[in-house]
């Protein structure tokens, strides 16, 4: 500045002649008399307008042909201004064309107006050379309009819809930003060779020959697109270093500028500026634009890629979520629950959106502090912990959940994952196979008391009948009250037995119809003056195989639970049979006692309108010596159940407190009539005089001493043995010389089944008896049909124990 100062003071008079001043080059001050329009010039002035310094100072004139024809305009109105001084200008700015051609871009700025005593206006100031100050500012303008195309570009990318259009909007705006006359984005699969598939276009001229989206073309040949790079970019055509294909060539074009992008892996995708009408004027700032635009298709190709790896992943995610009956949490320190995957086996789907944003502490008011601290153990301690089982109350009512938490990881290290399982129906099984374990387990017990009290009683009446041959007339009411109660005791074993699913003796195809019918008619001094008994039996009923005795048994019990239900008030007992299509749901059914397999099953539904049962009482009812009332033994729902277990069938119970209670017994309908065991008729035989030697095989000494004598009474000779093995041990010293063996079916080491083996094996045609403390089905069941020539229950008279042996060998008497 203090240069330029100085080159300003020498500056001569208005009146002095041309003066040549030394200065700076590129920078020169000027003076003119606006009167004369006559310039004096600094040597630096000469030299940057382009004038030869020796000659004289140019006229305004002469220096108005040098200025640009664009600028003149705006320089003559502008000096027009400083003469006119219509407004004040400090600086004007234009173009000079030198004689040597180059273009220079100066500014004249005004530091003085000065009026002469005259009137004549000088004026002073000082030319500089600003092309590189412009140029700069074109540089800064085209990065600006370089920065503003790529957001514009990146704007368009980023549109959310279908690839096909935003991808056609993109190729338009490079074609404008290029000025190309076709921009082309083409796909190469590697499996076609040299051509490429057309996947967007942008033509300028849309009427004009082109490539149709969709249709292949050959751009460059196999090897180029082998060997070129990533993001290179190659110039092809009259100004390049390589020619244009002919194919090309012959759709007019005469440059190509080709640039493969860097996008996913096995495939090429190109990127092409095409100038059809003229060669490309292709600068090396052209060159620095097409490689960020080039980047910017990449970036997008690569976040297309990410965002359908995403959805892929996610959509992967959702699947496996979707197949785990787990419900999965994100759970922060304070319990809070920012996020919820429900599975809809959980039933938590829905009560999901009432569970996002909410603590641990509000939805479980009453262990959320517990739970809360096991989120935080899990972060502090970093290990995966299991959570007993919790409740969480549901529009299905309460159901019970258990979970394990995990902590999340860097990425969320204050948070946990909570992964939970619905384990209602789990529990419900599990209390389901506990009842059904203890059931079983009752009844083995009841089984095996009845077995026993058979046998006891077995001994009772054999004695008693022994006895009362012997005995006076006196004595017969006493042995009769004796053997009565010995009766009464085998009917409560086989109760007991019924319970134990083992009371099971004639099999028979029974009409429940007309057998309820009978027993509502025998029963109604039994039950309730107050109650109404309305039968609804469905018409041809199938029949179901079953024991008569014990499905009377079943109806009687019902009848009298239903008729004990009204509690002595007036009320009605329905009675209803029918048909199941299929064997009923047991989570569909409230309870059922346990699952049936599917078929069709008779059905048969008590129902009273009395007091009914609460849950507690409802889930023991089944239970044997559970009894609602005082003096009550509790055997008769649990034989009922026994019962129904021993004919394959099974049982649901309804009730609620004050509105009655309905029992429906499943049946499975019989497919034909069980053919029975051979018997042959029983004649009366004389008191004494039998021959044939008798195997008598008992464990229990009081049955087996019973049977001896009894037999040895009427003439038959008797072995006796205390065990199975002693039985084989007899018989096989002599296997001819038994004509029957009486054989109970349980005794230790050998027991019924093993000796009847053994006995069969040694001499095929030997008769034996079986006599059990179980029933006739059950014990034969271990038997072949024809094996066997009789059997006998426990207890028995010792008169039915001689009619047994009379009858098996009467054909060999005979």
């Amino acid at each position: 500045m203090a240069r330029l100062r100085a080159e300003i003071a020498r500056i001569p008079p208005a009146s002095s002649g041309p003066v040549t001043l030394s200065e700076p080059p590129l920078v020169g001050t000027w003076r003119l008399d606006a009167a004369a329009a006559r310039f004096w010039w600094s040597p630096g002035a000469y030299e940057l307008l382009g004038f030869d310094a020796g000659s004289e100072p140019p006229e305004l004139t002469a220096l108005t042909q040098r200025i640009h024809p664009e600028d003149l305009p705006s320089v003559v109105a502008a000096v027009d201004d400083v003469l006119s001084e219509a407004r004040i200008v400090t600086r004007i700015d234009c173009r000079i064309l030198r004689d040597d051609g180059a273009e220079r871009h100066i500014s004249f700025t005004v530091h003085e107006r000065r009026r002469e005593a005259d009137g004549r206006l000088l004026l002073s100031g000082v030319v500089f050379d600003v092309t590189a100050e412009k140029a700069r500012e074109a540089e800064i303008a085209q990065a600006l309009s370089r920065l503003e195309a790529l957001e514009r570009l990146n704007a368009i990318l980023r549109e959310e819809g279908p690839a096909g259009p935003i991808m056609e909007r993109a190729v338009a705006f490079v074609r404008e930003l290029f000025r190309a006359d076709r921009v082309s984005l083409l796909h190469h699969d590697n499996a076609g060779g040299p051509f490429l598939t057309l996947v967007a276009t942008s033509d300028w001229d849309p009427g004009r020959k082109r490539v149709a989206v969709g249709e292949r073309v050959r751009l460059l040949s196999a090897a180029e697109l082998d060997t070129m790079a990533p993001s290179e970019i190659i110039v092809l055509g009259e100004d390049g270093s390589r020619p244009i294909p002919q194919d090309v060539a012959a759709l007019g074009m005469r440059s190509l500028i080709v640039a493969r992008l860097r996008a996913g892996r096995g495939a090429a995708w190109l990127l092409t500026l095409q100038y059809i009408a003229t060669n490309a004027a292709w600068s090396s700032a052209d060159h620095g634009l097409f490689q960020d635009v080039v980047r910017r298709v990449e970036n997008a190709f690569a976040a297309a890629a990410a965002l359908e790896e995403l959805a892929a992943s996610q959509a992967r995610l959702e699947s496996v979520l979707a197949a785990v009956p787990e419900s999965i949490f994100q759970i922060d320190r304070q319990g809070l629950i920012i996020a919820v995957h429900a599975s809809d086996r959980n039933n938590l789907d829905r009560v999901r959106e009432r569970l996002v944003g909410r603590r641990l502490t509000e939805v479980f008011p009453r262990d959320g502090e517990t739970l809360v601290g096991r989120v935080q153990e899990c972060l502090e301690t970093r290990r995966v912990l299991a959570f007993p089982r919790y409740r969480l109350r549901m529009p299905t009512g309460e159901e019970a959940f258990s979970a394990r938490i995990a902590p999340l990881g860097e990425a969320a290290p204050d948070q946990v994952l909570w992964v939970a399982r619905n384990v209602t129906a789990e529990d419900r099984l599990e209390e389901q196979l506990r009842h059904t374990q203890k059931l079983e387990s009752l009844g083995v017990i009841a089984g095996g008391i009845a077995h026993d009290f058979n046998n006891f009683l077995a001994a009772i009446l054999g004695n008693v009948n022994l006895l009362a041959e012997d005995a006076g007339a006196h004595a017969s009411p006493l042995l009769g009250e004796i053997a009565g109660a010995a009766r009464r005791g085998a009917e409560l074993c086989a109760q007991l037995l019924a319970y134990s699913g083992k009371g099971r003796f004639t099999v028979e195809a029974v009409d429940l119809n007309a057998l309820v019918e009978d027993m509502a008619t025998i029963l109604r001094v039994s039950l309730s003056k107050k109650a109404r008994v309305q039968l609804d039996l469905a018409a041809a009923l199938p029949r179901v195989e079953g024991d008569r005795a014990q499905l009377q048994q079943v109806v009687m019990n019902l009848l009298i639970n239903a008729s004990e239900a009204l509690a002595g008030e007036p009320g009605d007992i329905h009675v209803a049979t029918g048909v199941a299509a299929s064997a009923p749901d047991a989570s569909a059914t409230e309870g059922l006692v346990e699952p049936l397999p599917a078929g069709r099953y008779v059905t048969l539904v008590v129902s009273d309108d009395g007091r009914g049962m609460d849950e507690t009482t409802r889930a023991r009812i089944f239970e044997p010596f559970f009894s609602t009332k005082f003096a009550g033994r509790g055997l008769g729902l649990a034989a009922v159940v026994g019962v129904v277990r021993g004919h394959r069938g099974s049982m649901a119970v309804a009730s609620r407190p004050d509105e009655g209670s309905r029992f429906t017994v499943y049946l499975p309908v019989s497919a034909r009539a069980p053919t029975p065991l051979p018997r042959s008729n029983r004649t009366e035989r004389p008191a004494t005089g039998r021959s044939g030697r008798v195997l008598v095989a008992d464990d229990d000494d009081a049955v087996r001493l019973v049977c001896v004598r009894a037999l040895t009474r009427v003439g038959y000779r008797v072995t006796p043995a205390s065990d199975g093995a002693e039985a084989v041990s007899s018989f096989a010293a002599e296997p001819g010389a038994f004509d029957a063996v009486v054989l109970d079916l349980t005794m230790p080491e050998l027991g019924g089944t093993e000796v009847f083996v053994q006995l069969k094996a040694m001499r095929p045609d030997v008769r034996v008896i079986l006599m059990s403390g179980y029933n006739e089905h059950e014990a034969v069941a271990h038997f072949a049909r024809d094996g066997l020539a009789g059997f006998l229950a426990k207890p028995f008279s010792t008169q039915e124990l001689v009619a047994a042996v009379d009858e098996v060998l009467a054909p060999a008497a005979g």
